[in-house]
């Protein structure tokens, strides 16, 4: 019997062959606690696998949330709305910000989609949500 940690719900997944039953996490389940002995015993069970297909596109959301979330934080609707001000030459301080936001936005996507080749390759590990939020360059806007 092999066994397989579940990346959803608390569980571990059995496979036999090409057939997997999901076994929850519950003393009072016999099969969770058949697979306790079985870890009792000295196994392992194998890592559970990432589509790294959903993993990437959690990731590209994640980054477009958070540029949004940054363009909010100067009163404008999305980072869209800040960026069609930057050829808007009748406020001068909004087409500063407009003309920011869209260099940062191309230097966000370019070091974005780099990294996510990266993964692709096989050199980088997929990034969480969170961890590709970390690697975003920060946002400069000049006075």
């Amino acid at each position: 019997m092999n066994y397989q940690l579940n990346s959803g719900a608390p569980g571990v997944l059995v496979i036999d062959g090409v057939l997997q039953t999901f076994i929850p996490e519950d003393p009072t389940n016999p099969n969770w606690l058949k697979y306790l002995e079985w870890v009792a015993d000295g196994n392992t069970a194998s890592p559970p696998t990432v589509d790294s297909g959903v993993a990437i596109a959690l990731c590209v959301n994640a980054i477009q949330a958070y540029m949004d979330a940054k363009a909010r934080e100067y009163h404008y609707d999305s980072l869209s709305a800040v960026v069609s001000y930057a050829d808007e030459p009748a406020v001068p301080k909004f087409q500063r910000e407009g003309r920011a936001f869209r260099a940062w936005r191309s230097l966000v996507w370019e070091k974005a989609y780099a990294y996510l080749d990266e993964v692709n390759a096989g050199t980088k590990p997929i990034p969480t949500p969170k961890s590709v939020i970390d690697l975003i360059p920060m946002l400069y806007i000049p006075e």
